[in-house]
């Protein structure tokens, strides 16, 4: 895989971290998959924008 690709990945991984923790408020062991949905919408959305 491209590193370029994976650096890239793992940036979005963090972002939805960052949304899961800092906009609902919960961690990665507890969020349903409806959170973590929303935490990538987040994160897809600071990306576009």
């Amino acid at each position: 895989m491209d590193s370029n690709l994976e650096f890239q990945a793992d940036q979005l991984i963090q972002s939805i971290r960052h949304y899961l923790i800092t906009n609902l408020g919960k961690v990665e062991s507890i969020a349903s998959t409806e959170e973590f949905y929303l935490a990538f919408c987040m994160a897809l959305r600071e990306k576009i924008m």
